[in-house]
């Protein structure tokens, strides 16, 4: 985590207890830009997610952030084309 924010690909979320995230769980950098490779979830999101301590919680978590992978994938893969 000190790697991430001193490189400014990370920063604190405001109330100072875990990671700033975008609402899809994109980690923020330093100038607020949602990075497309670097997420978090759990606890580290308490500032956005208050009640995300429970497994429950990171599990909708982990759905959603699956969800979004898979769709950014899809966009970005190359299909041939069909005859």
């Amino acid at each position: 985590m000190r790697s991430l924010i001193s490189q400014g690909l990370a920063r604190a979320d405001p109330l100072g207890i875990g990671i700033d995230i975008a609402p899809d769980l994109a980690v923020l950098s330093r100038d607020g830009i949602p990075s497309d490779r670097i997420f978090a979830l759990g606890p580290l999101t308490r500032a956005s997610f208050w009640e995300c301590t429970a497994v429950p919680d990171i599990r909708l978590q982990c759905r959603s952030l699956a969800s979004r992978i898979v769709q950014d994938w899809i966009a970005d893969a190359k299909f041939p084309s069909e005859p």
